[in-house]
């Protein structure tokens, strides 16, 4: 990573390894100040006094502080060491350093480090962050007020603090697209979270996926809704796989679905008009927000094409919802399973229920089209680069293998716990992305 402090480096970096992560590459975030801020921590067995700092005042990072200067470069080479150790496990495929990296000097000692240790065919991705949306920077800025490096301190004295750690910064960064050393390395370069992007000499294929990914993002607040299709026929006797007309309870659950999602669109609504009420009158400077964020959003319903999850939108009207199905958003495909119970797959093919167990994440149900968890992934990733590029709020009706896997991405959950997640029939997941102030999505 590459950026000045607040400009929304760790929330990047944690959202690409998520998603990186959900593609089965095996990838870890290795930051620098956490590396400080340890370096600060007492020793084992020693009990803290109570006015011990876990941080650094700004002077610290003053460029004109040799010795400072100096410690500063030791924390961000230790960290990056850590990271090659880490990435030269068989197991790890991306390891993201997520450090300010701001100067020509600082980049060049990284990219040298790599170059005599790593092994030879490891890919390197420069990725800088710059912000210049106002409203977007200050609401990074009074947000690290609640990090561990101000946890200590009232609000105004660390405000100033953080301020002076900005522009001590500033004095000695260069970007990447400034550097005329640099014009040869790989990077990209993302203003405003995504607003604009640049990319420079990218090769490879996981920066291809990254680079993907990133020319994705989007900041506007919103909804995305995820349930699976109201009970069916099929459903009802137990069967899996198959199309299938909804059943009594199942039309009841559509019916209900869509009462449910106007009201929820009208809280929307409301909760947006009162916070914009509230910033104009300067009574909460911690919701600032870009205008895009408190403009009336579009609401979309996307469903699979399987006749259950059709059926299960047909209350929602045309003239107020886009409606839209998608092929990728279809259930599992069982093979030759399909219109089959459970307990008819075990008394026939015991075999392929062991199989199941051990593995549940890549087995693969036999047959012509049979899938297995690992396909339904590969499968959804378009759905994923639309959801992250969507201003809209969006409500998919898909099927529980389905709705697994987009929660799995949500939740950053392992992947032997994919095939676990509970989805029972008439819950609706509510999941909101957060802003580039903070490092989690909501999820309800």
């Amino acid at each position: 990573m590459v950026g000045l402090p607040a400009r929304g480096k760790s929330y990047i970096s944690k959202k690409l390894a998520r998603y990186l992560y959900w593609l089965q590459f095996e990838t870890r975030v290795f930051n620098a100040g956490q590396t400080r801020r340890r370096a600060l921590a007492p020793q084992k067995g020693v009990y803290p006094s109570s006015d011990v700092s876990l941080s650094h005042p700004a002077s610290f990072f003053d460029p004109d502080d040799m010795d400072a200067v100096k410690r500063r470069e030791n924390i961000a080479l230790q960290t990056l060491e850590d990271l090659l150790v880490w990435l030269n496990d068989e197991s790890s495929s991306v390891g993201i350093l997520d450090a300010t990296n701001s100067t020509v000097q600082r980049r060049l000692a990284v990219l040298d480090k790599i170059r005599k240790t790593a092994h030879p065919c490891t890919e390197l991705l420069f990725l800088e962050s710059c912000c210049y949306d106002w409203s977007l920077l200050e609401r990074n800025i009074r947000l690290k007020l609640s990090g561990p490096d101000y946890s200590q301190q009232n609000e105004e004295s660390a405000l100033n603090d953080f301020r002076k750690r900005i522009v001590l910064y500033e004095k000695n960064y260069v970007s990447m697209n400034e550097s005329a050393e640099e014009e040869e390395t790989p990077y990209l370069q993302l203003h405003d979270v995504g607003r604009r992007v640049i990319a420079n000499r990218i090769n490879g294929f996981l920066s291809a996926q990254a680079t993907e990914y990133l020319l994705n993002f989007r900041l506007h607040q919103r909804q995305i809704w995820i349930t699976r299709n109201g009970e069916s026929i099929d459903d009802a006797d137990g069967k899996i796989g198959r199309s299938s007309s909804l059943s009594l309870r199942g039309t009841k659950f559509a019916h209900a679905l869509s009462v449910f999602i106007k009201q929820q669109q009208q809280i929307w609504e409301e909760v947006k008009t009162y916070n914009k009420s509230r910033v104009k009158a300067g009574e909460n400077k911690e919701i600032l927000t870009s205008q895009e964020d408190i403009t009336r959003s579009n609401f979309q319903v996307w469903t699979s094409i399987m006749v259950q999850a059709v059926e299960t939108s047909k209350f929602f009207p045309e003239d107020e919802y886009l409606i839209r199905k998608f092929r990728t958003l279809n259930d599992l495909h069982a093979g030759q399973m399909e219109g089959l119970t459970f307990s008819e797959i075990l008394d026939s093919h015991e075999d392929q229920m062991n199989l199941r167990r051990q593995d549940p994440v890549h087995y693969r149900w036999p047959g012509t089209g049979g899938e297995s968890y690992a396909d339904v992934i590969h499968r959804l990733r378009p759905i994923i680069m639309e959801l992250e590029r969507l201003d809209d709020h969006v409500l998919l009706i898909t099927h529980r293998a389905v709705a697994r896997v987009l929660l799995a991405y949500f939740k950053e959950l392992d992947w032997d716990r994919i095939a676990d997640v509970e989805v029972p029939p008439g819950r609706v997941f509510c999941v909101e992305p957060v802003s580039a102030a903070e490092l989690s999505d909501e999820i309800s």
